[in-house]
């Protein structure tokens, strides 16, 4: 279990820690790894690798999964630097996706990335998963540039999570955005459709973190809403502040499939609420 503080990234093992990185502040910590500008640290083992022509300043333009798997902006493509220090480099496929990747997500084994895609003679924002396999999926076509890579975290507006997919669409016929999760076998369902908002950019419907089950937290406005894909139902909604997030605990088991444990809380001020379903 990792925490940080002061900024330091430790290692928690055993009832006691079993080892911390004095290298400042990471980025983002998942699993057994850190991310420190340009470098991805096993805090484990303490060994480190270097990530080619990254620097980043904050983690709006990469993503770590615990597997240390770092995906990040590469050019006009997308790289892909895995644990035992090998990467691949993904680049638009011309004419159909002429310009560039953008805020790539990972779980592990797929990454989700949005495109400029020129159509209909406007420049707008593909959303795309890259399977395990390599094959390419297009999830939405919206119609505007995705302003929210580049200037906030493009978690807020799509999200991966064991497969899982939770992303914004806009729906042309009643003019309003909507949220959407897509299963790892491809169904999609509606999880939110915004009230009509006054202009395409600038909608407050915010993503706020997506399960490995399925279950998404998104915000519209000062209201924030927990809906399960799997039960097709909304489960748990509060206005005001706060924040919700989820935490999970993954116990050894016979075979492939380990036994896991997870639970939503939230989280107000220096209070904790506990959810339960």
């Amino acid at each position: 279990m990792y925490s940080l503080s002061d900024g330091t990234a430790m290692y928690w093992k055993d009832g006691s820690v079993q080892r911390s990185w004095e290298r400042g502040s990471p980025y983002d910590v998942k699993g057994n790894f850190a991310v420190f500008g340009n470098t991805a640290v096993n805090v484990k083992t303490g060994k480190s690798r270097s990530l080619l022509n990254a620097n980043f300043n904050n983690r709006n333009f990469f993503d770590l999964s615990a597997d240390g798997t770092v995906v990040y902006e590469f050019n006009t493509g997308i790289r892909r630097h895995l644990a035992d220090d090998t990467a691949t480099t993904y680049y638009p496929t011309a004419p159909e996706y002429p310009n560039n990747y953008n805020g790539p997500l990972t779980d592990g084994k797929n990454i989700l990335y949005a495109a400029y895609t020129m159509s209909e003679g406007y420049p707008k924002w593909s959303l795309q998963v890259r399977g395990a396999d390599g094959q390419v999926t297009p999830i939405t076509l919206n119609p505007v540039l995705n302003e929210d890579y580049y200037k906030t975290d493009p978690r807020t507006s799509y999200q991966i999570n064991n497969g899982w997919i939770a992303y914004k669409e806009y729906n042309k016929a009643s003019e309003r955005w909507t949220l959407k999760v897509r299963s790892p076998e491809g169904v999609t369902q509606l999880a939110y459709t915004a009230p009509k908002w006054w202009q395409l950019t600038g909608v407050p419907l915010t993503i706020k973190e997506l399960g490995p089950d399925g279950t998404v937290a998104y915000a519209f406005k000062d209201t924030t809403y927990l809906y399960s894909a799997q039960a097709g139902k909304l489960l748990y909604t509060f206005k005001g502040p706060g924040e919700l997030h989820y935490r999970e605990h993954v116990f050894g088991g016979q075979g492939e499939n380990p036994y896991r444990y997870g639970a939503w809380y939230r989280l107000d001020g220096g209070s904790l609420y506990a959810i339960r379903f």
